[in-house]
């Protein structure tokens, strides 16, 4: 996709190149990386620890012994002994959990320390003992290396652990989860803005997941325990408005752009089971299954189940990944999990109901070409004929105006990166030196803009600059030449206007624009 559309954001790390058991999918830029592996299948209904066998319970001071040696082998920078510790449930999640280990290794330097202590009560799924986990993280000034100072970080997670063969404990998942947790309750995720519940079925475990690793207004994922079945549920808004058919075949077929033997079945009708037949015509869902070939036969492949609703402008995909041959052996826990989702309230009649999940979730509102941000104090008065759109993305908001002639403007908001206390100027001059290198563009470096790119300060104690970036790809002509970029940071907060204008007069129009942010 060229940048004529896209603003410039961080984006994840490059797909690892993992076995033909293993697929990380994400599904035009919408999804988050999804993994389906073939793994252990045991039995799932969760129990009360009194009615494990004894010698078979798993205790807290046992489980805090484990986390002791994990982080003395983080601090040591030893992942891949870390990662070999497990005997996984989830391959894919210990891919994603080796990537991040390894950026946090290259992050901290080689003095860093992790405490780890266990949160609430245990939770006893069959065989599995799953906790949540708070780790902190320190590290101290390394004059040696480019991200020089030092730092504390605060990471959750749950953890899932099991007695092996001999009796040992051993941790079979790391998911990580925020910090502070948002609509679960008994084991359901339940989000009225957003207008729908789903969960509270015997042996899934709901994980919350991070917005900028989601890249979605809201998500979370179900873990049917010691297996390899999951369901993820994300909420958007999409940008452009069509059949749920077209939605369910357009994530199915970027799917197949990946991996080239999934196998797309016929689209077909799918609605909440406990409200199928009761729901308006306004409401539109489709289902799709896509399969995909396995190296090892005994597994019966990989099988992905998206099933889209969606009404009044949101978006809600429930996506099913496991193996298929475990998928059919837990197919009543799988459809247990189905029947609980639900919309709360099924008269969604009209364009206006995305506006409340915005603003719940973001803080933001479009009024005619003006944006306001209650929660973070922030307006934009856009260019009067443009037409503006929230768009969803994983920063904490974001905002797209479009001219009639196809000039665009982004309003982006990024929260502190992870392992950092605040947004300083240097950090953000690193960040955007990188993004300026992936979407091959160079800073103007005539006079007259590099006066105008020096940071300023203003009354409120924030920094701004402006640059115009000059685009250097040269097999991608259809770039624009030019971009202008305005950049404020605050503490908490580092706010981007980014656009380009096909004539003089948009240009203009998106200098003067960017000139209107205030944060109050």
């Amino acid at each position: 996709m060229s940048t004529t559309t896209q603003p410039i954001h961080p984006r994840g790390l490059p797909r690892p190149k993992l076995a033909s058991s293993l697929l990380l999918l994400r599904c035009l830029g919408i999804l988050p990386l999804l993994s389906i592996a073939v793994a252990q299948t045991t039995e799932t209904k969760a129990l009360r620890s009194s009615d494990a066998p004894a010698s078979r319970q798993i205790t807290q001071p046992q489980i805090e012994e484990l986390l002791a040696a994990l982080d003395a082998q983080f601090a040591r920078g030893d992942y891949e002994q870390y990662i070999a510790t497990f005997r996984p449930d989830h391959q894919g999640a210990m891919a994603m959990l080796g990537r991040h280990l390894r950026r946090l290794c290259a992050i901290t330097g080689q003095n860093r320390s992790r405490s780890s202590k266990v949160l609430g009560d245990l939770m006893v799924y069959a065989d599995r003992t799953v906790v949540r986990v708070r780790h902190i993280i320190e590290w101290p000034q390394d004059a040696g290396r480019e991200a020089a100072q030092p730092g504390r970080l605060v990471e959750d997670s749950y953890l899932a652990v099991c007695r092996d063969a001999d009796g040992k404990v051993v941790p079979t998942f790391a998911i990580e989860m925020p910090t502070q947790v948002d609509c679960v309750a008994e084991r359901k995720f339940h989000c009225p803005p957003c207008n729908y519940e789903i969960g509270g079925v015997p042996g899934f475990l709901c994980v919350p997941l991070r917005r900028e690793r989601a890249l979605a207004l809201e998500a979370a994922s179900f873990y049917l325990v010691g297996t390899d079945v999951v369901c993820d549920v994300h909420v958007l808004i999409p940008s452009t408005q069509q059949a749920a058919v077209s939605s369910a075949l357009k994530l199915a077929s970027a799917f197949r752009e990946i991996e080239q033997d999934a196998v797309v079945s016929l689209p077909t009708k799918w609605e909440p089971p406990t409200q199928a037949g009761k729901l308006p015509a306004d409401v539109d869902s489709a289902r799709v299954v896509v399969d995909l070939p396995s190296d090892h036969p005994e597994s019966g492949g990989i099988r992905t189940i998206f099933h889209v609703v969606q009404f009044g402008g949101l978006q809600h995909i429930l996506l099913v990944r496991s193996t298929t041959k475990s998928l059919r052996k837990h197919q009543a826990a799988v459809d247990s999990l189905l029947g609980s989702y639900m919309l709360l309230k099924t008269d969604c009649d009209g364009g206006k109901i995305s506006s409340l999940p915005l603003r719940h979730h973001t803080g933001g509102a479009i009024e005619g070409h003006k944006y306001s941000n209650v929660r973070y104090g922030i307006g934009l008065v856009g260019p009067e004929s443009w037409r503006a759109e929230h768009r969803v993305g994983g920063s904490m908001f974001r905002v797209h105006w479009t001219s009639p002639n196809g000039s665009q403007m982004w309003l982006i908001g990024h929260r502190v990166p992870t392992g950092m206390d605040a947004w300083t100027t240097k950090t953000a001059d690193r960040w955007l030196s990188h993004q300026h290198a992936r979407n091959h563009l160079t800073p103007d470096a005539s006079k007259a803009v590099s006066d105008a790119a020096k940071w300023r300060r203003g009354p409120d104690n924030s920094w701004s600059r402006s640059c115009v970036l000059l685009g250097t790809d040269k097999d991608s002509p259809d770039n624009p030449a030019r971009r202008l970029v305005q950049v404020q940071v605050h503490k908490d907060l580092l706010l981007i206007v980014d656009g380009f204008g096909v004539t003089a007069a948009d240009e203009e129009a998106l200098r003067a624009a960017s000139q209107t942010l205030r944060r109050r």
